[in-house]
C-alpha cells in the first residue's frame, strides 16, 4: 500500500517502529522509499540537514526542537528518508537509532495532524494502548509493561494486560476482561475525549516515563491517531477542570488503569526558576595555611520557565559591571514543555546508595551553589537547593537542561553573529568558485569547482565521482570564492561541475 496522507504514514511508521519485534533488518526499504518519494521527501535535503546540523543525526532529543512547525514537515521527512537510508547501508539494531526513527515519527504524526474537530464525527470505537517498554531499562520478568483497551458504541469494553518476559520473547497477556458500561457512561467517555481533540496535549516519544497511543474511529469510519508521553492529560470541559486519566478509571471502575498517564491536575506547573551562583578565585595561592586571591569570578544566573507569559527568560550578571537577560516568547509551546517537565521530579533528590558514605571536602577557591524552584497551580511551591554537583542535582537534571538548552539554541543562530557569513568574500575578477555538495548515500561534504555563478545554495548539480567520473546528482549546500593563493583544495586535484540541473531534470536517473 502507498500512503498519500502523511499523517497516515506518520502513524504507519509508528507503530511499525514500536513494534516489540521490530528489526531494522526486516524492513522493506526499497518500499519504504517509494512511498517517502511520493510524499515529497528529499533525501538530498535531508542529508544537507544533517550536513548543517550533524548533532540532530546522532541525538533524538534535538528533533522537537529542530523541527519546530508546520513548515519544517518536508524537512523532517527529508531527515527520516536520510537516516533510514543511512541506515540501510550499514544494518545494526541500534537502540539509539529506533529511539531516533520513533521519535522522528511521533514528530511527523503531531506536525501533521489536523486539529479540525468539525471534520471528525461522532466517535465509534476507542483503541487506548499504554505501553512502558522503554520506562525502564532494568525491567524484571513479570513487570507489567503495557494496557490495552478497546471500547465500541455499544458499551463493549476488553482491557489487556500484559507482563515482561525477557528481551527476546519481550511481554505476553497476562490479563483479560470483558465487560459493558452504561450507555450514560459511554457516552460522556467519548464526549470528553472529542473534547480532548481540541487540545494541543501532544508531545514527543519518551523512552524514560512510557507512552500512549490514541486511535478514535468516528461513524463515517474516519480514523484519528494521536500519541503522547505517560504524563497525564488535564484538560477542560463542561466549563470544569478534569484528569483525562481519572476519567478512564471512574467509568472503568478501576484504579489501576494506565490510560494517560498519573498526572494529577494540582501537579500543574507554573514556573520554574533556577538560581545558580558561582564564586571562584582566578588566582589563589596559599600561605602559612590560609588561601589568598588576588581576583574572583563571581558569576550569578537565573533561569524562569513561565506558562502564563508563554517565555523563557535567563539572566546573568558578572560581578557589578555586567549584567545580560533575554526573554523567549514562544508561543503554544511552554505549556507543553512544562507539562512534560513534570514527570522528571525535579526537586527529588537522588536516591542514595547504600554503605557508608564518605565525607565531602568542599572547594575553598569553587563554591558553586543552585536552587531549584517549582510553582505549582494547585499546590504550594517544592524547591531544591544545595551544592551545584552529580551527587546533589536530581536524577533528571542532565535530560532537563539538554532539553532547554536545544531549545534556546535553536532561537539562537542570529544571521548577525554568523562567523561563517561573515567570512565569505565577494567575487573577484580571476576567483574560482568553489561548491560544497552532498549525496544521496551520506551527509558528508565534498567540494568541487564551477564557472556557473548562477548556482546557488540548494540547487542540484550533476558530478563526477569515483576513478570513472560517473555523472552523479548531488545538492548543493555552500557556495565560496577563492582565488589561486587560498583555495582551500588544489584546483587542479578538484573535479569541476558538470552542469546545474534544471527543474526537470531534478528526478531523473543518472
Amino acid at each position: 500500500m502507498i500512503y498519500t496522507n502523511l499523517n497516515e504514514y506518520g502513524n504507519f511508521l509508528l507503530n511499525k517502529f514500536l513494534d516489540p519485534l521490530f528489526a531494522f533488518q526486516d524492513l522493506n526499504y526499497k518500499k519504504i522509499f517509494e512511498n517517502l518519494e511520493k510524499l515529497g521527501a528529499d533525501i538530498y535535503l535531508g542529508n544537507r540537514f544533517f550536513a548543517k546540523n550533524p548533532q540532530v543525526f546522532k541525538d533524538s532529543n534535538l528533533i522537537e526542537s529542530s523541527f519546530l512547525s508546520s513548515e519544517d514537515i518536508f524537512i523532517l521527512i527529508s531527515a527520516i528518508y536520510a537516516k533510514l537510508y543511512n541506515i540501510s547501508q550499514n544494518i545494526s539494531e541500534d537502540k539509539e537509532n529506533l529511539i531516533w526513527m520513533i521519535n522522528a515519527s511521533f514528530r511527523l504524526c503531531n506536525l501533521t495532524y489536523a486539529k479540525e474537530e468539525k471534520e471528525f464525527g461522532k466517535i465509534k470505537k476507542i483503541k487506548l494502548i499504554s505501553n512502558k517498554l522503554f520506562s525502564d531499562k532494568n525491567m524484571k520478568k513479570g513487570q507489567e509493561i503495557e494496557q490495552r483497551i478497546f471500547i465500541d458504541f455499544n458499551g463493549n469494553v476488553e482491557l489487556i494486560r500484559y507482563k515482561f518476559v525477557d528481551l527476546k520473547e519481550l511481554y505476553h497477556e497476562t490479563y483479560k476482561a470483558n465487560f459493558q458500561i452504561s450507555e450514560e457512561d459511554k457516552d460522556l467517555l467519548f464526549d470528553v475525549t472529542k473534547e480532548f481533540l481540541k487540545g494541543k496535549n501532544f508531545n514527543k516519544f519518551s523512552p524514560g516515563i512510557g507512552n500512549w497511543y490514541l486511535e478514535l474511529t468516528d461513524e463515517n469510519n474516519k480514523i484519528i491517531k494521536l500519541n503522547g508521553p505517560l504524563i497525564g492529560i488535564y484538560m477542560s470541559y463542561n466549563k470544569s477542570e478534569i484528569n483525562l486519566t481519572e476519567v478512564f478509571r471512574n467509568i472503568l471502575n478501576n484504579k489501576e488503569i494506565w490510560a494517560f498517564g498519573n498526572y494529577e491536575s494540582s501537579h500543574i506547573i507554573e514556573n520554574i526558576k533556577i538560581n545558580f551562583r558561582r564564586i571562584k578565585a582566578v588566582e589563589a595561592e596559599k600561605v602559612d595555611g590560609e588561601i589568598f586571591c588576588s581576583s574572583v569570578y563571581d558569576n550569578e544566573e537565573f533561569l524562569l520557565i513561565n506558562r502564563k507569559n508563554e517565555s523563557i527568560y535567563v539572566a546573568r550578571a558578572l560581578g557589578d559591571n555586567v549584567e545580560i537577560n533575554k526573554e523567549y516568547k514562544i508561543k503554544n509551546r511552554i505549556g507543553i514543555l512544562l507539562d512534560y517537565v513534570s514527570s522528571l521530579k525535579l526537586t527529588q533528590k537522588k536516591d542514595k546508595k547504600s554503605g557508608k558514605k564518605k565525607k565531602v571536602i568542599p572547594s575553598e577557591i569553587d563554591n558553586i551553589k543552585c536552587k531549584i524552584t517549582i510553582d505549582y497551580r494547585n499546590l504550594e511551591s517544592e524547591s531544591l537547593e544545595g551544592d551545584f554537583n552529580i551527587e546533589n542535582l536530581p536524577k533528571s537534571w542532565l535530560t532537563f537542561i539538554k532539553l532547554i538548552k536545544s531549545i534556546l539554541s535553536y532561537y539562537d543562530e542570529f544571521d548577525i553573529f554568523n562567523i561563517k557569513l561573515a567570512k565569505k568574500a565577494p567575487r573577484h575578477e580571476g576567483d574560482l568558485i568553489y561548491l560544497s555538495v552532498v549525496f544521496k548515500d551520506s551527509y558528508k561534504k565534498y567540494n568541487y569547482i564551477t564557472e556557473d555563478d548562477t548556482i546557488l545554495e540548494d540547487d542540484y548539480v550533476l558530478v563526477p565521482t569515483g576513478k570513472e567520473n560517473i555523472p552523479t546528482k548531488a545538492l548543493v549546500i555552500d557556495k565560496n570564492y577563492y582565488n589561486l593563493k587560498n583555495a582551500p583544495y588544489p584546483p587542479e586535484k578538484t573535479k569541476k561541475i558538470i552542469k546545474k540541473l534544471k527543474k526537470e531534470e531534478k528526478n531523473e536517473k543518472f
